[in-house]
């Protein structure tokens, strides 16, 4: 049991991230000009069991842990037998407050328990002198932040070099997608920016096809033209694009009056755009095999330039859509952005092999140039939602299909790839799409609020991959933390 004043869910305060803090009841050292005095009373809090702290820490997937308070070390069996659980139930990193050092609780049994469960320890007592609010994570300057495991490991005390923006490298595509909704909103909120807005969507146009160009040319400098082949899983989920494309498309050719006309078009469009020319970025930081994903991107826009054009007339019959002007405006919108920096890469490689190493070395640039391309594309996908005249009804219904076709994509891409020992591939190459395509198909083909479908298929691959990348990072820290013990 433990004396609980309080229980705070994502916070960012309390150490890096979002975490879980909980504040218990109970301290010794009264430091003069603490902030929560009201604390340090042990019966001021909730007597608590570590089960149902761990229920409600568990609830909260993506959140890490600290323990504040008051004096956690107050109640150092309790919280041994709770930052114990976490351990075993979770990955979760945990921090952990206390007014003594570490130095003293390695000399108590009970503190010493705790600390073999904790990850980082901010140790020391509030000294209202030293206190200086520009300090990271820590109240005064004499307060030390302790790699825990680290420091036992080592047996001496090894401070934590943390790293400030971390936090925005492992958050990249969630913070990406919400500066493109913000940047949207406040630059159309401003009055006196008003005649900038034809310039700025002519250089959005402009900028975001230089950035995927050179994103690629950056992604297809690190594969071995000889590598890419096509495998038995990418005719499966060739077969699956335009199967379910077809499928969806016949109850608009046999009734063409059906009153679902616009959300059956978005599921469609959801279902046969191509995979995103930026997915073997994704693939290769979620440690899959960007040749196979490569290969397939290939193969999917050249099935989707000669499919779609096929079908959609029949779908969508308009004056002046006959198949050779529809091919050839979808493979002049696709392939320049794909094939054009895979060629330059294959030419650097082999006149230029200095040039060709130069471009190998950037680790992680092309997923940052991607990112600042995805807040481009939201951007714009927040103003197509915004002016959209469509009925509310028919617009959540597009937004339904996009999760819906989201969902079972990643889903069947995963589970197919998985039989030929790709997985991620699988699910990158069928999950995630070129969603300006979608937007583009839509507009130009069929009705045009069908093109919100793209914003929202968006959305739901990039949350997707946004919690895929998270679960990378946390197994990779977890299995840090097993080669240190």
């Amino acid at each position: 049991m433990i004396s609980i004043i309080k229980i705070i869910h994502d916070t960012t305060v309390d150490g890096p991230g979002f975490r879980t803090s909980i504040y218990c009841a109970g301290c010794v050292n009264a430091c003069k000009g603490c902030q929560n005095p009201s604390t340090w009373d042990i019966n001021a809090g909730t007597m608590t069991s570590t089960e149902d702290i761990l229920k409600e820490i568990l609830t909260d997937e993506f959140a890490d842990v600290t323990f504040t308070g008051g004096d956690p070390m107050y109640q150092a069996e309790g919280f041994a037998e709770l930052a114990e659980a976490i351990k075993r139930s979770s990955s979760k990193n945990i921090w952990c407050y206390t007014g003594y050092t570490f130095e003293t609780l390695k000399q108590n049994p009970q503190a010493l328990r705790l600390l073999k469960s904790i990850d980082v320890l901010v140790d020391g007592r509030f000294e209202e002198s030293l206190h200086d609010p520009d300090l990271l994570f820590k109240g005064s300057s004499n307060q030390r932040i302790i790699d825990v495991q680290e420091s036992l490991k080592q047996q001496k005390t090894v401070l934590l070099d943390y790293d400030p923006i971390q936090f925005l490298r492992n958050w990249t595509l969630p913070i990406a997608m919400l500066t493109g909704v913000a940047a949207y909103f406040i630059y159309t909120a401003i009055p006196q920016l008003d005649e900038t807005h034809e310039f700025v969507s002519e250089a959005i146009a402009y900028i975001q096809p230089l950035l995927i160009f050179c994103m690629l040319f950056l992604t297809f400098c690190k594969i071995d033209p000889k590598s890419l082949r096509l495998t038995k899983w990418h005719l499966w989920l060739i077969m699956i694009q335009v199967c379910t494309f077809v499928l969806l498309g016949l109850p608009l050719i046999f009734c063409p009056e059906n009153q679902y006309r616009v959300v059956l078009e978005g599921a469609m469009i959801c279902m046969i755009t191509p995979t995103a020319t930026a997915a073997a970025v994704i693939t290769g930081k979620l440690g899959g095999n960007a040749q196979t994903l490569v290969s397939y991107t290939m193969l999917a826009n050249l099935t989707s330039a000669i499919v779609i054009p096929i079908v959609v007339p029949m779908v969508h019959p308009s004056e002046g859509v006959s198949f050779l002007p529809a091919f050839i405006a979808i493979l002049r919108k696709v392939f320049p952005l794909l094939i054009f920096p895979l060629f330059l890469a294959w030419l650097v490689r082999i006149f230029m092999p200095k040039l060709h190493a130069i471009m190998q070395k950037p680790k992680n640039l092309a997923f940052y140039m991607w990112a600042v391309s995805l807040s481009l594309a939201i951007a714009v996908t927040t103003r197509s939602i915004v002016h959209s005249n469509e009925d509310l009804i028919m617009e959540v219904g597009i937004a339904v299909a996009a999760l819906i076709t989201c969902a079972i994509q990643f889903a069947l891409g995963k589970m197919i790839g998985g039989k030929y020992n790709d997985r991620i591939s699988g699910g990158q190459a069928l999950g995630q799409k070129n969603t300006v395509f979608t937007i583009w198909l839509g507009a130009t083909f069929l009705t045009p609020v069908t093109s919100i479908a793209g914003g929202f298929y968006s959305v739901c691959h990039n949350v997707v991959n946004s919690y895929q990348l998270y679960k990378v990072r946390k197994t990779a820290e977890k299995s840090q933390e097993q080669e240190k013990a």
